[in-house]
């Protein structure tokens, strides 16, 4: 039986930039799993497939933003203003911490070309997190 691997996404940008790297000709063999125990031992990422902050620091890593995010912002324009932070990608979903929802909402209530249907939902919506914020005292 065949095993299929998936690799972290450095790991695949490392493998598939072979050809034009030489830190990578010189630091690894070329197979995935050699790229994956170099990218590690060379703290460019750690076991799970993070970016090291050193590597980011060095610039041997730049972050580009998660492109579930992106797309999400680019749909609803209402989320531009939130931070990446407040975004949690499970399993291809993507969700938003209280304040985001918060921050959202506030937005759609303060903006005049809002529709009288988004302005009841986003009141709505605060009303709910004032419930839940009572309720667990926060």
């Amino acid at each position: 039986m065949k095993s299929n691997i998936i690799y972290p996404p450095l790991v695949e940008t490392a493998y598939n930039m072979w050809p034009n790297s030489e830190w990578l000709e010189e630091h690894c063999k070329h197979t995935k799993p050699d790229v994956y125990r170099c990218l590690v031992a060379n703290n460019v990422m750690d076991k799970y497939g993070h970016p090291t902050q050193t590597a980011i620091n060095c610039g041997q890593v730049i972050l580009i933003g998660n492109p579930l995010i992106r797309q999400a912002k680019n749909i609803y324009p209402v989320l531009q203003g939130i931070p990446d932070q407040f975004f949690i990608k499970k399993q291809e979903q993507l969700y938003l911490k209280t304040y985001a929802i918060h921050e959202a909402a506030e937005h759609v209530l303060e903006d005049q070309n809002a529709t009288a249907e988004q302005q009841e939902l986003a009141k709505r919506l605060l009303e709910r997190l004032d419930a839940v914020y009572r309720e667990f005292n926060w």
